[in-house]
């Protein structure tokens, strides 16, 4: 019996505290993760262990294959998320 990770058919990209920078969003090593899955045709950022702000939302809105977001415990706010979502068609916000 498989477990359902919410992710459907979206591949995994975890972002961890060493791929935040002091401000919040994202590091060069962050952007470096995703864009080597911009040819996967639909991924999920998993924010692990630390939090992300309105910035990182910002800079995700250009990766056009992401599907969903998981920020648990982040400070985002709603319109970052709306943002986000009017950019990025069909994506899910978790936070």
């Amino acid at each position: 019996m498989s477990r359902d990770t919410g992710l459907g058919d979206a591949k995994p990209v975890v972002i961890s505290i060493t791929d935040i920078s002091p401000k919040g969003d994202l590091n060069e090593q962050a952007l470096r993760k995703i864009e080597a899955e911009s040819s996967t045709p639909a991924i999920a950022i998993i924010v692990s262990r630390t939090q992300i702000n309105d910035g990182a939302l910002v800079q995700l809105a250009k990766y056009k294959n992401i599907r969903r977001v998981q920020a648990i415990g982040s400070p985002l706010s709603d319109a970052a998320i709306e943002k986000l979502q009017a950019a990025l068609p069909g994506l899910t916000v978790k936070k």
